[in-house]
């Protein structure tokens, strides 16, 4: 199994969302030059402790394959433009180069029955929109949000598991989060296990509103 490189960082990334990095590390610089001359992909994990900049920090061990889609030379550096693809299990690091490389392993992403996955993101899309008409109705969003209502659709006669786990990377990028609600939704379950994370995390969300605005 080959060694891909890593850019541990302060936050978390879900497939298919953009990652929008300023780049100006030497070690990072490095790893930016070696990939843009092979693969153009590099993997992403949240950082548990330390900091990226200047190494010694302590990683987590389920990241996110990063896809390098554009390059922008800046003054002190890079401005990369990417997006998350695919969710990976770490099996070992290695630092022995200028920047950290990773042994990882695709996640298998088990859905669960079908009916049970389509009921599961029905659930997460009824959240979403509770929650974004509860903020509306506190006067906390002036923005129109009518768009979100093709983006929760789900066609009953949706089956592969491929158009399921988008929809539902889809849905869990439309929730508030932090860094670490990320990394839970990424860490391994079936669909309808990581709904309930992402329904959980949206039910904290309200809490926080309640204890601020009543």
């Amino acid at each position: 199994m080959s060694l891909v490189a890593a850019f541990p960082l302060g936050t978390a990334y879900l497939p298919g969302e953009a990652v929008i990095l300023r780049v100006f590390e030497p070690r990072y610089l490095a790893l930016l030059r070696d990939v843009e001359e092979t693969t153009r992909e590099f993997v992403t994990v949240l950082i548990e402790a330390g900091s990226e900049v200047g190494g010694g920090e302590k990683r987590f061990d389920v990241g996110v394959t990063v896809a390098i889609d554009h390059v922008a030379p800046t003054e002190y550096g890079f401005h990369l433009f990417a997006h998350a693809e695919t969710v990976v299990d770490i099996v070992r690091w290695d630092d022995g180069l200028e920047y950290p490389r990773a042994e990882v392993i695709a996640q298998r992403l088990h859905t669960g029955s079908t009916d049970d996955a389509r009921t599961a993101l029905r659930d997460v899309a009824d959240d979403i929109r509770d929650f974004v008409i509860r903020v509306k109705d506190l006067g906390l969003a002036a923005q129109d949000f009518s768009h979100l209502e093709s983006t929760l659709e789900i066609p009953d006669d949706v089956a592969s598991a491929d158009v399921l786990w988008s929809t539902f990377w889809q849905f869990a990028c439309l929730v508030p989060t932090t860094p670490m609600d990320k990394y839970e939704f990424l860490k391994n379950g079936d669909l309808p296990s990581r709904a309930v994370r992402v329904r959980e995390s949206l039910a904290h969300m309200n809490d926080l509103l309640t204890f601020r605005y009543g």
